[in-house]
């Protein structure tokens, strides 16, 4: 699966490319715990750094920023590259990280196409060194353990596996320049609920349907509709079923389009029990021999431990827990439907704007819609499929 002596190169420096945004999670992450956890932090790539909003605390640990990765690798090593930056560069940056020596993890989703996903694999396997995707709910303990019993036949043989996650955008998230666009000048990005934002929830179905701890399910055939109200190249909203490889059907149902927020969630139905688990409390509860059993994922402070279980397992000589070839099935799902499904528009009378406490943020949603994804989630239905 890897390339040869898997783990030699062990992580005791690390850097970090996309400083804002998400890349913040990493970056404060590397200020406060890099030296007690025996850490180098030897540098920081972004053209943009002057934007981010803790310059200051790099600069006062004399940590280096450079605009470009060959600038950083003309005057530093890093062990393990972090990469935060846009959808369009995770293939680019990896390659170029594993060819100066450095294991990765490759903030998600994984890449824009598979064409991508496929040089970077075999990057990957001509190389002593590893590639993490940080889809993190696939490092949490708890996801891994509810994996394990499922494998072991625990709750008998598995039905569905559904998600939903509603979560509210404004005008100001789709500014960026590459933000819900299909490409970003002559690269492809599919920016998108399902392949951003959401992305992690959809993920977390086909990992937990994989029929290892390493891999996840393939998707082979699929019913989807895709909406958007926001005035994007792409779409906003999403309601799709899955067939996989591994026969467990999935239903995903995503939407930015939305007055307010549905914490992510996801049901398990299985013959024996039905597992239900809202990832953001992280309060799992197990129904089965007509008792509830009530247990929670592992806590995830500032949505780091990620981090550190990379790195560790790296250490190890184990592979990852998701990998390029875990993280493929996503990728694979966001091409199919990006090739095989026209995007339609919401009607515009059921458009509307809600202004926030900040003037200058609007949020754009459809009337009635978050009750109807939510019967749509309830029923495992299409859109079109419900009534609204």
């Amino acid at each position: 699966m890897f390339g040869k002596d898997i783990g030699m190169k062990r992580i005791k420096t690390v850097a970090l490319s996309g400083i804002g945004g998400y890349g913040m999670i990493y970056g404060t992450a590397f200020l406060e715990e890099c030296e007690k956890r025996g850490l180098e932090f030897t540098g920081c790539i972004d053209p943009y750094a002057e934007k981010c909003s803790y310059i200051n605390q790099l600069r006062d640990k004399n940590i280096p920023i450079y605009e470009s990765m060959e600038d950083f690798y003309k005057e530093q090593e890093a062990d393990l590259m972090c990469i935060a930056t846009p959808i369009h560069l995770h293939e680019s940056q990896t390659l170029y990280a594993l060819q100066h020596g450095s294991h990765v993890l490759c903030e998600k989703p994984l890449c824009a196409t598979m064409d991508e996903a496929h040089r970077m694999l075999d990057a990957q396997n001509g190389s002593s060194l590893q590639v993490a995707i940080g889809y993190q709910y696939s490092f949490n303990p708890g996801i891994q353990a509810i994996k394990a019993d499922i494998m072991k036949g625990r709750y008998g043989q598995p039905l569905l596996f559904k998600d939903i996650t509603l979560g509210p955008r404004d005008n100001i998230y789709y500014q960026r320049g590459w933000a819900g666009r299909i490409k970003s000048g002559e690269n492809y990005v599919y920016d998108s609920v399902a392949n951003n934002a959401c992305a992690h929830y959809l993920h977390n179905l086909f990992y937990l349907a994989g029929k290892t701890m390493n891999t996840s399910a393939l998707p082979t055939s699929h019913e989807t509709e895709l909406y958007r109200a926001n005035k994007i190249e792409n779409f906003d909203t999403i309601t799709t079923r899955i067939q996989t490889d591994c026969g467990i059907p999935l239903y995903f149902a995503a939407s930015h389009a939305i007055d307010r927020l549905q914490q992510p969630y996801f049901e398990l139905e299985f013959e024996n029990a039905v597992i239900k688990c809202n990832m953001v409390t992280r309060k799992v509860e197990i129904f089965a021999d007509d008792e509830c059993y009530q247990e929670s994922l592992a806590p995830d402070p500032k949505e780091r431990e990620k981090i550190w279980a990379v790195i560790e397992t790296i250490n190890s000589g184990k592979p990852v827990a998701c990998g390029i070839e875990t993280a493929m099935s996503h990728t694979r799902f966001i091409n199919m439907i990006q090739s095989e499904v026209e995007i339609r528009n919401f009607e515009e009378g059921r458009i509307l704007k809600k202004q926030k406490q900040n003037p200058s943020s609007v949020i754009t949603y459809v009337d009635g819609l978050y009750d109807r994804l939510q019967t749509c989630f309830e029923k495992a239905v299409l859109l079109s499929e419900s009534e609204g």
